[in-house]
């Protein structure tokens, strides 16, 4: 659905759920925006942890060690794109970088390849960019680039 609204482009998506005595209910994907689909440039090798924000706090008086549990230890992943074409190093991920930023979040998905349920679970909502952080390609020989990424979930 695409509305006018005083010279601004609006795209909004509806979704109307007609179960409402079910639980949960597995939509599937929604794509709503750009896909960036690589050509060559795949992530062999996946990094998926936790960013932990825990910390042990000292007692300055005593020396006694404590506990600090953060209250969310959000999930992240890094990951390297070791084949990237001209193409997709100058143009996609310059349109990438413009549009995103450090203060935008974007949908990464593992493997497209995975159960919807397991693509679910895998899928991090987060920043692809960090504030003050080089987000540069390396081209690593003539035709082919490459770019590491670390995703951090937004909570």
């Amino acid at each position: 659905m695409t509305e006018y609204l005083a010279n601004q482009l609006v795209q909004c998506l509806r979704i109307s759920l007609t179960d409402g005595a079910v639980p949960c209910m597995d939509i599937g994907l929604f794509v709503a925006g750009q896909l960036w689909r690589l050509q060559r440039g795949t992530a062999y090798d996946i990094l998926e942890s936790r960013f932990m924000l825990d910390r042990r706090g000292r007692n300055p008086y005593t020396g006694a060690d404590f506990p600090v549990s953060a209250i969310v230890n959000p999930r992240m992943a890094a990951f390297t794109l070791p084949a990237l074409s001209t193409a997709e190093a100058r143009n996609q991920h310059r349109e990438m970088l413009r549009r995103l930023g450090a203060a935008r979040d974007t949908l990464w998905i593992a493997e497209f390849g995975d159960a919807m349920a397991e693509r679910n679970r895998r899928a991090i909502w987060g920043a692809m960019n960090a504030p003050g952080e080089d987000a540069a390609v390396s081209r690593d020989c003539l035709p082919l680039a490459s770019r590491g990424f670390r995703v951090v979930e937004r909570v």
